[in-house]
């Protein structure tokens, strides 16, 4: 990893982040390699990331998720060629969240720094009240079967990666987003942003990381707009990227609590299911955005 990285603004808080990884292609081709090898590989092995592609989730080794900079609580030894290209790959990663996002969480004054000792207490318990979660390593498919289910040209529709409830659980919520790609041997597989009726465009670089507003109402709005993005459609070529988040903990909100009780907490659940499921039905992810002005 190299300190000396270079940052651009596409849209305000909207920051790519490049020349981060000392070696980017050596990246794209661990990432790659692990897909068809298995042989004394520490990462588990590819799984089915719903319509959209695959993607791996557990690595080997594991992290400090309350710490602003890298900290392996329980380090492997490793025994061959693929499993120290496959810890280079994940401990470059995690270093590179942490330096980019210490960057922009300065630039954008979100309080993690001054918050990251704070505790939120629910139900009797005393949680962290930020952590980082990931890294996610995704691979879209080529024509993904999302692009039929999102009108041909997103593998993903326009949503946000904060969670939109009816009523507002206990738990940790998703604040800032990082996403980082590996390859841009593709074609189209650009990032589609909407803040209210603007669009910004923006197609990754091989090294890029990408950081961005989750949506969470209450933190890096555009006035009352939150954040939302898409993913298009990729073709000839795979598209590799990992994802990562820092995440806020939430106590439930009283009407949740007022329902809590109203129910019983065995019942709850069931019927917010049922709730949450009207309230998307009324609050679809969308395809288009109406009235859309394109910014970039």
């Amino acid at each position: 990893m190299t300190t000396n990285f270079t940052v651009e603004e596409i849209y305000p808080n909207i920051f790519v982040y490049n020349n981060v990884f000392e070696d980017p292609e050596r990246m794209y081709q661990i990432a790659k390699d692990s897909v068809n090898n298995y042989d004394d590989a520490i990462w588990e092995h590819w799984q089915d990331w719903y319509i959209f592609g695959t993607k791996v989730e557990k690595f080997g080794l594991h992290f400090d998720k309350q710490a602003t900079e890298l900290k392996i609580l329980k380090d492997i030894e490793v025994t061959s060629k693929v499993q120290e290209d496959q810890r280079y790959f994940i401990t470059e990663l995690v270093k590179g969240f942490h330096l980019v996002n210490n960057d922009y969480i300065q630039r954008h004054n979100v309080p993690i720094p001054n918050e990251i000792k704070e505790t939120v207490r629910s139900y009797g318990v005393d949680h962290p009240k930020w952590n980082w979660t990931g890294p996610s390593l995704c691979k879209y498919f080529i024509d993904s079967e999302g692009s039929e289910w999102n009108g041909g040209h997103l593998a993903m529709r326009y949503h946000s990666d904060y969670i939109r409830e009816a009523i507002k659980s206990p738990g940790y919520k998703f604040v800032l987003t990082t996403t980082t790609y590996l390859n841009d041997n593709y074609l189209n597989g650009g990032v589609d942003f909407a803040i209210g009726n603007k669009l910004i465009n923006y197609k990754p670089k091989a090294g890029d990381f990408l950081v961005f507003p989750s949506g969470h109402p209450d933190y890096l709005t555009e006035g009352n707009e939150v954040y939302l993005h898409a993913a298009e459609n990729c073709q000839e070529n795979e598209k590799f990227f990992t994802r990562m988040y820092w995440q806020v903990y939430e106590d439930a909100s009283e009407e949740w609590k007022e329902n809590e009780e109203k129910f019983g907490k065995d019942l709850w659940p069931e019927k917010m299911k049922e709730i949450q499921e009207e309230y998307m039905e009324l609050h679809p992810q969308r395809t288009v955005i109406e009235g859309a002005v394109r910014i970039k």
